[in-house]
């Protein structure tokens, strides 16, 4: 009789190591997730370097279609690569069954089990993340210009309207972000979809903005604290293509997920004609979006600034930046031009804030001087700019000069403001 319960316990605990096999297979195999409902699903993992990472699963149509790291203690720069990485290729696979990121082998394995976390919640028809029901504002500076603000409706526990009711967003461009974001958002009952291609910033500043407005701990009310003026953020310096001299330049960066990303950039005319990745030690497979889609947009755009490539956000950034250091080393070709002497007057709306009006004089075909007339950019941060923008374009003979850093928006104000007077002068 004993030898029998022994027997049964065994068999009961082999058919239970089974059961647990087979639950657990289904989890990574990427094929397991037709029945989970579309929605956002938390899961947390204390298997990482500090305790409490947390991640937010988004299903949509029987797939992972996107995994965010919400929470973490990890420690900066070392964990970067794992909590960058791991979350596309969870995506890209469909599965939690990814490589883990060598030297942040404990950040991984967090990552993959709070997204496992996640998964069991979602199979069990846990619901998605729900809202209290109310209207709520919020605001992001994310876009192209600062200020977009959303209004955000909830009932029954759910987004039902998403509204942007404030922003300063490039007419046209940003039209298919402003009409498609908020109903993606709506349909999914979640604040991360995905961006419009064309349209990255003013996409992310609607989300943004979205989610600062959920946050909060009340709908429509102000904040009775004084608003902060903008500051400016500081912009990379991006070479002035049109002056380069005719050839091809090799630039490198450490931007990448590996060091050593190298490229080499043509330039004929004025233009870039071509971006080629001569060398990498990115990871195969999530980072071949990039190194094939970014060289084209580069050379689309004819500009150093394009839309990262979702999931390989490290490999875009490190293309982009290694293009732009190739350029700024490039050897430069700047026409002299002479100008009919006077005094003329230009306006631009590039800075922080419209209307900076110059004043412009020419005598014996040359610039002798510019001055800032009128403008409404925050005193003590363009205070740089307003000062030696103005001697360099004078020193240079044109305004193709550099942007003073920390006060770039300023500077290309004065630079446009410029550029507008002299358009009499020629």
């Amino acid at each position: 009789m004993l030898k029998s319960r022994g027997l049964s316990f065994i068999i009961i605990a082999l058919i239970s190591v089974a059961v647990l096999f087979v639950g657990n297979s289904m989890l990574d195999s990427g094929g397991g997730f037709a029945d989970i409902p579309d929605g956002v699903y938390e899961g947390s993992s204390d298997a990482g370097m500090n305790t409490g990472l947390k991640v937010a699963v988004t299903f949509a149509g029987g797939s992972i279609t996107n995994v965010e790291v919400i929470e973490h203690g990890e420690t900066e720069g070392i964990s970067d690569p794992a909590i960058e990485g791991v979350p596309a290729a969870i995506v890209a696979s469909n599965s939690t069954t990814v490589d883990v990121v060598s030297g942040a082998t404990l950040t991984s394995n967090a990552i993959i089990e709070a997204v496992n976390n996640a998964i069991a919640v979602a199979s069990g028809n846990a619901p998605a993340v729900e809202y209290a029901d109310g209207t709520y504002e919020g605001s992001s500076d994310k876009g192209m210009s600062p200020g977009l603000k959303v209004s955000v409706t909830v009932e029954g526990g759910k987004i039902v309207s998403v509204e942007v009711i404030e922003h300063d967003e490039t007419p046209g461009i940003s039209d298919p972000a402003i009409e498609g974001v908020p109903s993606a958002i709506v349909e999914s009952n979640s604040t991360t979809v995905d961006v419009v291609s064309g349209a990255t910033f003013t996409s992310e500043a609607i989300m943004e903005a979205v989610q600062n407005a959920l946050s909060g701990d009340s709908g429509s009310e102000e904040s009775e604290e004084e608003e902060e003026e903008p500051e400016e953020e500081e912009e990379v310096e991006e070479p002035e293509i049109e002056f380069i001299v005719d050839g091809t330049y090799e630039g490198i960066s450490d931007a990448g997920m590996s060091a050593g990303l190298k490229v080499a950039v043509t330039v004929e005319g004025g233009k870039i004609v071509s971006v080629e990745v001569l060398e990498h030690g990115e990871t195969e497979g999530i980072s071949d979006p990039a190194i094939e889609g970014i060289p084209a947009a580069i050379v689309e755009a004819n500009s150093t600034v394009v839309d990262v490539v979702s999931g390989a956000t490290y490999t875009s950034d490190a293309i982009m930046e290694a293009t732009r250091l190739a350029l700024l080393d490039a050897p430069t070709e700047i026409p002299q031009v002479e100008y009919i002497d006077g005094t003329y007057e230009g306006t631009s709306d590039a800075g922080m804030y419209p209307g900076l009006k110059v004043s412009v004089t020419v005598e014996g075909g040359v610039i002798t001087s510019v001055e800032v007339v009128e403008h409404g950019e925050t005193d003590g941060i363009s205070d740089p700019a307003i000062e030696g923008v103005p001697s360099a374009i004078v020193e240079a003979n044109s305004p193709a000069v550099d942007a003073v850093s920390g006060a770039t928006y300023t500077s290309d104000a004065i630079k446009e403001a410029v550029e507008l007077a002299l358009e009499g002068a020629q």
